[in-house]
């Protein structure tokens, strides 16, 4: 059995929001590690520090500098993160959204919810469908 902790980046550029995202995420398994950036650029710059593979990436998609769509395109054009889940996650919840995250390879989009419950239930759901 894989006794390697897990690692979670999210990118965001909300303080509140990732906060939230941090204590729903203990909540969910507190052996998980947590890494955030704010902005696509620093997600880049995190994905390619030596050493560092997270096991899945959450990505809001309204963000400054670069936005989660952007960054979401270079990563899966990218030979050395392109393998990484990218969850797309944000409270845009409209339809065309989602699909042409899904479409550039997202693994997933998950609407942020309002309450840490909801987003530790999303971030169960996600790792379960995971490999």
């Amino acid at each position: 059995m894989d006794t390697k902790n897990k690692i979670v980046l999210l990118a965001d550029d909300d303080e509140d929001d990732r906060a939230l995202f941090e204590q729903a995420l203990s909540a969910a398994d507190p052996s998980i590690l947590f890494f955030y950036s704010e902005d696509g650029c620093q997600a880049l710059e995190r994905l390619g520090t030596r050493g560092f593979s997270p096991d899945v990436v959450f990505m809001d998609i309204n963000m400054p500098v670069m936005n989660g769509i952007e960054c979401l395109k270079k990563i899966k054009e990218s030979k050395e993160y392109n393998k990484i889940p990218v969850v797309m996650y944000s409270t845009c919840g409209l339809s065309q959204t989602k699909d042409e995250c899904l479409a550039l390879g997202a693994a997933a989009f998950v609407q942020k919810p309002s309450s840490i419950s909801s987003i530790t239930d999303e971030i169960k759901n996600v790792f379960a469908g995971l490999p």
